[in-house]
């Protein structure tokens, strides 16, 4: 049958091959208190890759080393009004689950932090990356996106998020 079990994707690897195609390793990987029976299930994961830096739509991405546990505060290149960031581990360095928290957005920047499964004493240095737009929606290449903030109302409890743009037969 297949898992149930929550996981997240684990990006590694990222590198330019000698052909000059860039690529990456993904896996999805659970916490080692939820090991499920059976593990996590063939799946398929969509990814967003963008070069470091500030786009004409004000769109913006960066790195960051983080080498504890701490929260790390993270200047964006340029000032943004009303952001929405996301966040994503780049390297695989220790054998521990982790995985990025957010908080503080402001239009200057926010803070960052990673965050082990419940033992929080220690962690290898890991690259995150980080990508800052502009709540609202709009078009990239000719596909709707939406970038929403939700008020401080989600919890453990399932949230409704209410799009305001219409998409495609595409959504699940």
């Amino acid at each position: 049958g297949l898992s149930t079990t929550q996981a997240l994707v684990r990006v590694q690897r990222v590198r330019m091959e000698g052909s000059g195609v860039w690529s990456f390793d993904g896996r999805a990987e659970q916490k080692s208190c939820h090991f499920a029976t059976p593990p996590p299930s063939r799946e398929q994961v969509s990814y967003l890759v963008v070069e470091a830096g500030v786009s004409a739509e004000g769109w913006q991405a960066g790195l960051v080393r983080v080498d504890d546990l701490e929260w790390h505060r993270v200047s964006f290149l340029r000032k943004s009004e009303t952001p929405v960031v996301v966040s994503q581990i780049q390297t695989h360095t220790g054998g521990d689950w982790v995985k990025t928290r957010q908080r503080s957005v402001t239009t200057v920047g926010f803070d960052i932090k990673q965050e082990e499964d419940g033992l929080d004493i220690g962690h290898n240095t890991e690259v995150y990356g980080w990508i800052a737009m502009p709540a609202g929606a709009g078009t990239m290449s000719g596909n709707a996106f939406e970038a929403i903030i939700t008020p401080n109302e989600v919890t453990h409890e399932a949230y409704t998020v209410p799009f305001t743009s219409t998409f495609g037969a595409g959504m699940p």
